[in-house]
């Protein structure tokens, strides 16, 4: 089974010497296997981009911009005995900033 998703988030603060503008972008993937009757895995990868923008009168001023990306990938393994199951998880998380001051 495969799963995707996404998402976009914009917003403008209004302020009296200045305006922010806030833009986010989301996306993401997910698989599930069923490797056998006993065993599925899953994994996922997850992408989220968040920047922040300062304008004065209209112009673009690049000081208190922010940037933040953010990528992550999980897995998850499981093994089911019986009654018992046993679970091996491991995830990566990739974070790159930008601040301008």
């Amino acid at each position: 089974r495969l799963t995707a998703r996404g998402g976009y988030f914009n917003r403008v603060s209004n302020r009296v010497n200045y305006d922010d503008h806030y833009i986010d972008y989301t996306a993401g993937i997910r698989g599930l296997w069923n490797i056998q009757p006993s065993q599925t895995l899953e994994l996922s990868y997850s992408y989220d981009q968040y920047d922040k923008k300062r304008y004065v009168g209209g112009d673009r001023t690049h000081d208190h911009d922010y940037s933040n990306r953010q990528n992550i990938v999980h897995g998850l393994y499981t093994h089911f005995f019986g009654m018992l199951s046993l679970s091996v998880q491991t995830i990566c998380m990739i974070i790159c900033s930008r601040i301008s001051s």
